[in-house]
């Protein structure tokens, strides 16, 4: 148990290059999946809405999944 403690202390940590990914990689995914609000004429402000309700969702999403790829990574 001592050993994956360790490790997770050691590896667990995201490094510099990768919160630029992630971080990269959730805004194009927002900007993809809330693109697309629904409504037949464009309203700025409708669309702001949208799009910050989707960046929190794919941005629990994509941590999860990377806490996870780590975490079995171990």
């Amino acid at each position: 148990m001592r050993n994956f403690a360790d490790k997770i202390k050691r590896y667990f940590p995201f490094n510099v290059s990768e919160i630029k990914s992630i971080t990269i990689t959730v805004i194009l995914l927002t900007f993809i999946v809330a693109f697309n609000d629904g409504n037949d004429t464009f309203n700025l402000s409708v669309w702001i809405g949208n799009f910050l309700i989707w960046l929190i969702i794919v941005l629990i999403s994509v941590f999860i999944k990377q806490v996870g790829h780590r975490f079995i990574g171990l």
